[in-house]
C-alpha cells in the first residue's frame, strides 16, 4: 500500500512543479500579451497577411513562393500561443507549403482525432524535437534523411512557452514512445524580444529551420525561414522593445525586477 501511495505522490509533485513553473513563466518571462503586444492591438490598421500593424508589416520578408520541404512537420501548439502577437509559428506558415506543414492546437491531444498525427505516430521514423533526458542529438541522424518524404512519418515540434511545452510533453504520453531528438546547441537565438532559458534555447521557427536544414540537407533554408523573424525583432526594437537576455546571461533581469527598476527611474526623474 505504501508503495502505491509513493508512486502517486511523485506525479502530484511533478504536476505542482509544472503549474508553478508555468505561472512564473507567464508572469515574468513570457506573459501572454505584454505592453508592447497590447500596443500592436489597439486601434491600428493591421495587415491581413502577417497580422501586424501596417506600419511594421513584414510581408516583404516572406519568400515569393512558399518553400517546399522534403521533411513533414507537425506543430503541436499550446492553445494560448495562438493569441500571442509576437508568436513565430504564423511566420513559419507563410514561408513553407501547407502540404508539408500541419498545426494542431490544444494541451492534451487525442491522437485519433487527427489523421496526420495518428499516421505519424504509427511510423517508426517519426521523431519529436524535444530535449528530454533520453533525447539524442538530431545531428546523429543522417543529413538528408528527410523525415516523411517517402512515408507518413514527421518531425513533431511542441510550440508554447518553455513551461507549457514541458507540461505538454509530460501529459501527452504518446510522445514518450517516439524517438526524441535535440539540437546540438551551437545556434544562438535571434529572437531577442523574448527571454529564453539559455542562449542555446531557440524559438519554434528557429528550431524548425535548423532541424529541417539538417534533415533535408538544405542549410540555405535557415536564412529563408529566419528572415521574417529577424525583421520582426528589428521593427520591435525600433519601436520601443528592449533586447531580452537569456536567463543564463549575466545581464538577465527578471521581468518583475525590470518593471520595478524602470518604475523607480521614472519616479526619480519626475
Amino acid at each position: 500500500m505504501a508503495a502505491s501511495c509513493n508512486a502517486r505522490a511523485e506525479p502530484l509533485e511533478e504536476e505542482k512543479e509544472l503549474r508553478e513553473e508555468e505561472d512564473e513563466e507567464s508572469l515574468f518571462a513570457f506573459p501572454l500579451q505584454d505592453d508592447l503586444e497590447q500596443e500592436l492591438i489597439r486601434g491600428r490598421a493591421v495587415c491581413g497577411r502577417c497580422k501586424r500593424p501596417s506600419t511594421v508589416c513584414i510581408c516583404s520578408c516572406f519568400p515569393e513562393k512558399p518553400v517546399s520541404m522534403a521533411t513533414r512537420v507537425i506543430i503541436l501548439q499550446h492553445c494560448s500561443e495562438e493569441s500571442r502577437c509576437l508568436a513565430t509559428v504564423p511566420l513559419l506558415q507563410e514561408c513553407i507549403t501547407r502540404e508539408r506543414f500541419h498545426i494542431i492546437k490544444g494541451k492534451r491531444f487525442k491522437v485519433n482525432k487527427f489523421t496526420c498525427l495518428q499516421k505519424a505516430i504509427e511510423s517508426k521514423s517519426t521523431v519529436v524535437l524535444y530535449p528530454s533526458k533520453t533525447a539524442i542529438p538530431l545531428q546523429s541522424l543522417p543529413s538528408g534523411a528527410s523525415i516523411g518524404k517517402e512515408d507518413d512519418s514527421a518531425l513533431i515540434v511542441l510550440d508554447g512557452t518553455w513551461a507549457q511545452t514541458r507540461a505538454m510533453f509530460s501529459q501527452n504520453h504518446f510522445l514518450h514512445s517516439l524517438k526524441q531528438v535535440k539540437l546540438n546547441g551551437e545556434a544562438v537565438s535571434q529572437y531577442v524580444i523574448r527571454t529564453q532559458p539559455s542562449k542555446q534555447s531557440l524559438s519554434t521557427i528557429e528550431s524548425v529551420a535548423h532541424a529541417v536544414a539538417w534533415l533535408d540537407g538544405t542549410p540555405e533554408i535557415i536564412d529563408v525561414l529566419l528572415h521574417p523573424l529577424i525583421a520582426m525583432c528589428q521593427y520591435q526594437l525600433e519601436h520601443g522593445a528592449t533586447t531580452h537576455f537569456s536567463k543564463d546571461h549575466p545581464r538577465y533581469m527578471p521581468r518583475a525586477d525590470f518593471k520595478r527598476k524602470h518604475s523607480t527611474n521614472s519616479s526619480g526623474s519626475s
